[in-house]
């Protein structure tokens, strides 16, 4: 027997009979998300039917059916189904919203996103179109209690892309931060539930540090398209000039700068950790574990443009 074979074997003997009785369940659950996964993907479908009351609320979007399943897919399995419905319905809400501010297909950007502004908040008014999202989004605004006011700041944020950008302090770049990603966290924490309300900063902090890892990940690219994120007062405080970040040389000041963001983000991590250990005892039994793989997974996979190093696990 090979040394790893038997080291998995030993492992087994340990585990209690409620722990493999609870692997064994996951094991399941996992393959059998993957087979409906692969089948439903392979026919141009989403694999998740993002239903509230309706079965129009069923996305078809092989785009959305992609990114789901490769980011998403097994975490979202740990849910309740009324958790996980919701889940897909507010990630398909704001799946589309990024489409609208960055795809090809779209001719008109600034009237497509005016146009959803405007299908929004007749959905919330309760006279939706025929988009076949809107009874189960708003079928999860309602049953989770999620204020309005965070998808209309989502669509801020997007609209805010449209057009090439230079960010001046990091002020400019917090509040930009908070549009396009904190209230993503906003907006969960309400489906997993909570009751220390200090959870909602937390929350906030945690979507700052993503969209920082974000922008990291893509400095070269977002330069390329006349898109600086990086503060122009910390480029002027470590000696960079903003051409520098599309071309191919990693010199010593543009590093220092790129490490001085990374701890940024990494401080954000840090203070949005407790996070975890403040949702409902209904998630903790059974979407804290995704909520928790999805933080530090994010937090410790972090690389650079510039092959900065990864921001460790907390």
């Amino acid at each position: 027997m090979r040394p790893g074979a038997a080291n998995r074997e030993l492992a087994a003997q340990r585990r209690t009979p409620r722990r493999r009785r609870i692997d064994a369940a996951l094991a399941t659950k996992i393959c059998a998300g993957q087979r409906f996964a692969r089948g439903l993907s392979g026919r141009g479908l989403s694999p998740f039917r993002c239903t509230g009351d309706s079965p129009r609320s069923r996305p078809r979007s092989p785009r959305v059916a992609r990114t789901q399943a490769k980011n998403f897919y097994y975490s979202f399995l740990l849910l309740s189904r009324p958790q996980r419905q919701a889940m897909c319905a507010i990630y398909a809400f704001m799946r589309y919203c990024d489409d609208l501010s960055d795809s090809d297909d779209v001719a008109d950007r600034p009237a497509a996103i005016a146009g959803w502004q405007k299908d929004l908040d007749a959905a919330l008014a309760g006279n939706p179109s025929e988009h076949p999202l809107w009874p189960a989004f708003t079928d999860s605004i309602q049953r989770y209690g999620i204020p309005h006011q965070y998808f209309h700041d989502m669509i801020r944020g997007i609209s805010s892309d449209l057009e090439p950008r230079r960010i001046q302090t990091f002020q400019e770049l917090y509040d930009y931060c908070y549009h396009v990603a904190s209230v993503v966290g906003l907006t969960i924490i309400h489906i997993f539930g909570f009751e220390n309300p200090e959870a909602l900063r937390l929350a906030e902090r945690c979507g700052v540090a993503f969209q920082l890892t974000n922008i990291l990940r893509d400095v070269r690219e977002d330069a390329e398209h006349g898109r600086v994120y990086l503060p122009a007062e910390d480029l002027e405080k470590f000696g960079v000039k903003a051409e520098e970040l599309a071309g191919p040389d990693l010199s010593p000041a543009l590093r220092n700068l790129l490490a001085f963001e990374a701890d940024r983000a990494r401080a954000y991590y840090r203070e949005a950790e407790p996070l975890i250990g403040m949702v409902s005892s209904v998630a903790v039994a059974s979407g804290t574990p995704a909520l928790a793989f999805a933080f530090s997974r994010s937090a410790s996979a972090f690389f650079g443009s510039f092959g900065v190093v990864a921001i460790p696990t907390m």
